[in-house]
């Protein structure tokens, strides 16, 4: 007799996290890394671009067949600019749908990006998180979200 893995109710799904520090200049790496690694979900942290960008700058990170879910640094305080630094993405494979979730919850010691990804008939909520070495003094304190 032999005994087999329950597969679950749907197939295993290769996720990846990655500090980039700048996104806009790695778009091919980004891109060969996703390939390499048969990648279908890559959260991406420090991506450094703003808001204002181009679409072009804003998708050289995605292969074909993949979309992107963008999370721009905060601006600042009394401008229409944000920091240099910071800045979330969610690059994902076109099969999986997936979109932001809104939440009032505003982080201050630490950037977030919540996206939802549907995988089969299962909800699956993402959360990326990048915390700023200066803000890393602060402590970080446990917060939970409901939905």
């Amino acid at each position: 007799m032999t005994i087999e893995p329950n597969p679950g109710p749907f197939s295993p799904v290769r996720f990846g996290s990655l500090n980039v520090r700048g996104g806009n200049n790695a778009g091919a790496a980004i891109q060969d890394l996703i390939h390499d690694h048969q990648l279908q979900a890559l959260a991406v942290s420090e991506t450094w671009i703003r808001n204002d960008a181009s679409d072009a700058v804003k998708i050289d990170m995605v292969p074909p067949d993949f979309a992107i879910l963008h999370a721009h640094r905060p601006c600042v305080t009394g401008t229409t600019s944000a920091k240099r630094g910071g800045g979330l993405a969610f690059i994902h494979s076109s099969l999986m749908p997936a979109w932001t979730i809104k939440s009032n919850f505003r982080p201050t010691s630490f950037e977030l990006q919540l996206v939802g990804l549907q995988v089969g008939g299962v909800l699956i909520k993402v959360a990326n998180i990048y915390r700023p070495p200066s803000l890393s003094s602060r402590g970080l304190s446990m917060i939970s979200l409901t939905y």
